[in-house]
């Protein structure tokens, strides 16, 4: 490993306005995403980065934190800095559920209930993503989501028990949510509108995702709706900024119905239709 960032470390370049520390940062990304420095594999230490690039403690340092809050690193407490493993990818829009995408990835899903339960008082944004009525019942699960025995997002799951009154009696640990509606109910996810928005993870969140208070994150929420166009479930997720990255691909080289994207204000609001 030395070797590959001794090569790297000859094309620092202290006569260029990029700030060393960016420039060391850089290098280090580039040789973790092609694998040369291999994921769990541990970094050297901060002495033999200091000595191999001929800078400063400091500029050493925020190379390494930046890397770590951008996710390609991970330290263990007594044992040192480590690099992290690919992140996984969030294709959107999907109908699939969580443990279909990170099944579909290779990796393990898992959940664990935090919480579960018919709500009183669902609360005004709930009824309305779900077209319910002030009385009408909902049925909310926490529930926080692993890959391999990683914790990856905290997601609050609320839907119509009117629809689905057996829900009480499943256990959803480490159920597909999707697979169920489907194999009880005879209900196929057909739509989707999903919004992603930027956030920082609060003291509660951050402690059930194992980072940092002030982490990034992204807050997902997703309206699902069935064929006969009920609105079946409402979802809020808060995804770790760290270990996940979203994409979507458009194809307007035809013109035809599909995925669409439309710009409203600092948004993109997504909207996906499977019958398409």
């Amino acid at each position: 490993m030395l070797d590959v960032l001794k090569t790297q470390a000859t094309r620092l370049n202290k006569d260029v306005p990029l700030p060393l520390y960016y420039q060391i940062k850089q290098q280090l990304k580039e040789a973790i995403e092609a694998q040369v420095l291999k994921p769990d594999e541990a970094l050297p230490s901060e002495r033999e980065l200091i000595d191999l690039y001929g800078v400063s403690r400091p500029t050493v340092r925020q190379a390494t934190e930046e890397l770590m809050n951008e996710g390609y690193l991970y330290r263990k407490r007594g044992l040192g800095t480590f690099i992290a493993g690919p992140k996984l990818k969030q294709e959107l829009p999907s109908v699939l559920g969580f443990t279909e995408r990170m099944s579909r990835q290779g990796r393990v899903p898992t959940s664990r209930i935090i919480s579960k339960g018919r709500l009183g008082s669902p609360g005004e944004n709930v009824l309305e993503r779900l077209a319910l009525k002030p009385n009408d019942k909902v049925y909310q699960i926490k529930r926080l989501r692993l890959a391999d025995n990683e914790p990856i997002q905290f997601e609050t799951t609320n839907l119509p028990l009117e629809y689905f009154p057996k829900l009480a009696e499943i256990d959803l640990t480490n159920l597909s949510l999707y697979q169920f509606l489907r194999d009880e109910y005879g209900l196929s996810v057909t739509r989707l509108r999903e919004t992603l928005e930027p956030v920082v993870l609060g003291d509660y969140e951050s402690k059930l995702l194992e980072v940092t208070k002030g982490s990034p994150a992204m807050l997902v929420q997703i309206s699902a709706f069935a064929a006969d166009g009920r609105a079946i479930e409402y979802s809020q997720a808060l995804v770790r900024g760290d270990r996940c990255q979203y994409y979507l691909e458009l194809d307007t080289s035809q013109n035809r119905t599909g995925p669409t994207a439309r710009v409203v204000h600092n948004h993109v609001d997504l909207i996906y239709n499977s019958n398409s």
